[in-house]
């Protein structure tokens, strides 16, 4: 029998959150994106900047940016446009 475990909850980060590994800080989540995240020249990044520049010019860069919240935009299923 599988009990239902429901959504993942998920909030926004910063930069100084450790990540851990067996109980020891391995690293920071702000080296973790400044290692993933800092070739602005790649199409992907460059289009998650706008994107966030957007947000920010609309007052709208609350929360957290999510795949599933995209995919609902660009199909027309998003109720909060």
């Amino acid at each position: 029998m599988t009990a239902e475990l429901g959504p993942l909850a998920r909030t926004r980060r910063n930069s100084r959150e450790p990540i851990q590994a067996g109980g020891e800080t391995v690293g920071r989540l702000g080296d973790f994106w400044s290692w993933a995240c800092s070739d602005l020249a790649n199409n992907t990044m460059r289009g998650v900047l706008a994107e966030y520049l957007v947000a920010t010019a609309l007052g709208a860069a609350i929360g957290i940016r999510t795949l599933k919240h995209l995919s609902q935009h660009a199909t027309g299923t998003c109720a909060s446009r």
